[in-house]
Order: structure tokens, then C-alpha cells, then sequence
């Protein structure tokens, strides 16, 4: 999750904006600036009132936390969106110890974290030792980076504030925002080199795949003419998907992207597609009925890679098709 310390100078649009506490957006009036949406409160405890204006920047102002009165902050805009830095979290932010999308106002109202909708910003945290992680409740632990989930309301962010910048603050190695993620196959399909492939001729022409999964709506328009072959094993007698993760497994795998304009196509579009539904509607089966999600007839109709998105491994013996 380390990223690289991101330069500050060469930003597209850099001003300092007055810490005055409530003070109007620049450029509104006193009723539009008490109609702008709810404030953004930040790592720091200051607040961010947004008044989005179209076509252009949107006007802010700043309402500094308890004892931060006379705190100045930097307003940066570059290519990806626009931000509000405190002066005294630039140096963090510079070190890489802050994740800079703490202060990226835009991604935090996009995601969904203005005060409105909840008193919490989610945190993660790496930190040497076990020092207390004060105004800010553990939620999990992510042994795999070798951090920790908070949440930390936001009425208390002075108090997780003061452990970035007091006595234990060399103890906190790094804090991002815990960010929200979303599925896009749109990236997940070019980052594996699959576009690339295409060009050299390798689309799964006259290849099978197997998607022994929850079945297919084999009239989703991604799959249109895909299915060579169908068959339930869950004992339902209809191989159609009606959970639809089979169908988002196959369209991943082979779609055709028509239901995109071809935007979202599969890792290879013109593959064929044999489906066994070994999972019932509720996405849950037998692991009997999963077995036999490949039955001796289909080796002859070469799907010698069968795709099992259920917790299983379907065993092949070498040199069977």
C-alpha cells in the first residue's frame, strides 16, 4: 500500500486560504454559503465547507478545529482533483507518512464520507509497537500489510491528531484514508495484458472454457451465441443463473462487451462457453454436485480449463481434454 511521496510544487493551482473560522466561501454570499453542502472534517479536526459551482473550481472555506485558529492551509488542484492541506500536515504528507487522498476533498465527498453521512473517517494504520491510538477505535487487524483499521470520530480527531504530531509520533510509520473500492473491469481486463494479446491474434478462437458456477443468463447480451453447451448439476433442471455471479464469471472471461459498446470485454471474446451449474439460486450446492460439474462427455468437447469460483479445485489428469 506504499505509495510515493507526492510533489507538491508544480501543482496546476496552489492558494492559501485564511483560517477564519466561519467564513464565507470566496465568492458567495452569506445565504449561499449557509446553503452549501455539509462540512468535510479532516484528519486534523479542521472543517471544509464546499460550495460546488459549475464550470468552475468550487468555492471553499475553512473552519479550523479547536486551537487551530491561526493554522494556514494550502488549497492544490491538479489533473486528478483538488485538495486542502494544513500547514502542519504538509510535512507529514511530504514524508509519506499521510496519505495525500486525506486531504483530497473531491474522493472524500465522492466516497461518501462528508459529515453528513458519517461521524467516522476510516483509517489505516501502520505503527511500530503497541502505542495507544488515541480518539480513534480499532476495527480489525490487516495482518497482511501489517496494519491496523480505525475509525475515528470525528468529533474526537484532535485527540488521534495529537499522536501524529506528539511524543509518539515516531511510532506512526503510515495513515491512509481507508478508501472505498469498486469493481472495474475496465482496468482489471488491460492490466493483464488481455488487449495486448488481442493484437497478436490470441481472442480464445476455437478455445472452450468451462464456468462451473451458478449458471449463465444466456441471454445477457455480453453472452449472446457464447453457450456451445449447458447442463445443471444442482439439482434445480435449469442451467440458468438466477444469482448471477456465473454470469458475471463468464462475461469476465469471454464477453463480448455489446451490452458496453465494447467498453467491458472479456479476457477472450471469442471463446466458447460451456456452463455446468453445480451451484443452486442461492449460490450454495453439494460438493457431490460440484464434482460432477464435469462429466466424461464434456472432455470431448475440449474445455480442458473449466473456471470453479466456489471454494473448489476441480482435479484434471494431465493429457485429458
Amino acid at each position: 500500500m506504499r505509495r510515493r511521496a507526492p510533489v507538491l510544487a508544480g501543482l496546476l493551482l496552489v492558494a492559501m486560504l485564511g483560517a477564519t473560522g466561519a467564513q464565507a466561501a470566496p465568492g458567495l454570499s452569506p445565504e449561499e454559503s449557509a446553503a452549501a453542502p455539509g462540512p468535510r472534517t479532516l484528519i486534523t479536526g479542521d472543517r471544509i465547507i464546499v460550495q460546488e459551482r459549475r464550470g468552475e473550481v468550487p468555492a471553499l472555506s475553512v473552519r479550523p478545529g479547536p486551537g487551530r485558529e491561526r493554522m494556514g492551509f494550502q488549497r492544490s488542484q491538479d489533473k486528478d482533483g483538488w485538495s486542502v492541506y494544513p500547514a502542519d500536515a504538509l510535512p507529514l504528507v511530504a514524508k509519506g507518512v499521510l496519505d495525500e487522498r486525506l486531504f483530497r476533498i473531491d474522493r472524500l465527498l465522492a466516497d461518501g464520507y462528508d459529515d453528513s453521512a458519517r461521524s467516522t473517517l476510516p483509517l489505516i494504520v501502520r505503527q511500530d509497537g503497541a502505542v495507544a491510538v488515541a480518539g480513534a477505535t480499532a476495527v480489525r487487524r490487516l495482518d497482511s500489510v501489517g496494519a491496523t483499521a480505525f475509525a475515528q470520530p470525528k468529533e474526537r480527531a484532535g485527540e488521534f491528531w495529537s499522536t501524529l504530531t506528539g511524543p509518539h509520533a515516531a511510532s506512526v510509520r503510515k495513515v491512509w484514508l481507508d478508501h472505498r473500492v469498486k469493481a472495474n473491469l475496465d482496468h482489471s481486463v488491460p492490466q493483464i495484458g488481455a488487449p495486448q494479446a488481442w493484437r497478436s491474434g490470441f481472442t480464445g478462437k476455437d478455445v472452450k472454457v468451462a464456468v462451473l458456477d451458478t449458471g449463465v443468463d444466456a441471454g445477457h447480451p455480453d453472452l449472446a451465441g457464447k453457450v456451445v453447451a449447458a447442463k445443471d448439476f444442482s439439482g434445480g433442471g435449469d442451467p440458468t443463473d438466477r444469482h448471477g455471479h456465473g454470469t458475471h464469471v463468464a462475461s469476465t472471461i469471454l464477453g463480448s462487451g455489446a451490452a458496453s459498446a465494447g467498453r467491458l470485454k472479456g479476457v477472450a471474446p471469442d471463446a466458447g462457453l460451456l456452463v455446468g451449474k453445480v451451484l443452486g439460486d442461492d449460490g450454495s450446492s453439494s460438493s457431490a454436485a460440484v464434482r460432477g460439474g464435469r462429466p466424461s462427455s464434456w472432455r470431448r468437447r475440449s474445455a480442458p480449463r473449466p473456471s470453479c469460483r466456489c471454494g473448489c479445485r476441480p482435479r484434471i489428469r494431465p493429457g485429458t481434454r
